[in-house]
């Protein structure tokens, strides 16, 4: 943005009387105003800092897997079912390419969940970040090592989504086909 010398000069002369003032109001909300800049600019650093490891989940993940599943379900209890242990089980022993995690900084924090239907066409399940992690490419990073691993080996891969997510997946290739609907019995 272009700003004229009058400009800038009148802008420094401001800020000039503020930070030169006896106005100890002032001051105070720039001393805060700056600790908060130094808060978010140090959380960012330490989004930076983190270790992020994408990988298939093993059988030593069940524990973490089953918590996160039962976030996902307290966060939509309306269309997130929680898997039994020895479901989830199952699916990490029955192939590699079902169960995907997010690591950082050594703990679990998502998870991907695929099935291989007929016809050699994919099915996600699940994909789900916690909370204050999303936002950081992590569901993307799981869904592009998911969709590598299956490529050539199957045909198509599919999921259903709520409406706020629909431009994330449109954003990875998916197409939007059709609506899922929903009732309650």
């Amino acid at each position: 943005m272009f700003v004229n010398t009058f400009e800038y000069s009148r802008r420094v002369q401001r800020i000039d009387n503020i930070l030169y003032s006896t106005d100890h109001q002032s001051l105070d909300l720039i001393i805060s105003l700056q600790n908060n800049v130094l808060i978010v600019m140090s959380l960012f650093l330490m989004l930076i800092q983190m270790e992020t490891t994408i990988r298939f989940a093993e059988t030593k993940d069940l524990e973490s897997l089953l918590k996160i599943d039962r976030l996902a379900h307290q966060e939509f209890p309306d269309w997130w079912d929680c898997l039994e242990a020895s479901e989830m089980k199952k699916l990490i022993g029955k192939s590699k390419f079902n169960v995907l995690v997010a690591v950082v900084d050594g703990g679990i924090v998502g998870f991907l969940r695929g099935s291989l239907l007929e016809k050699n066409r994919l099915y996600v399940d699940d994909i789900f970040v916690l909370k204050e992690l999303r936002g950081q490419g992590l569901g993307k990073q799981m869904m592009n090592l998911f969709l590598e691993e299956w490529k050539g080996k199957a045909v198509s891969v599919g999921l259903h989504t709520k409406d706020f997510n629909v431009k994330k997946f449109e954003k990875m290739g998916f197409k939007k086909k059709m609506n899922f609907m929903y009732r309650k019995l």
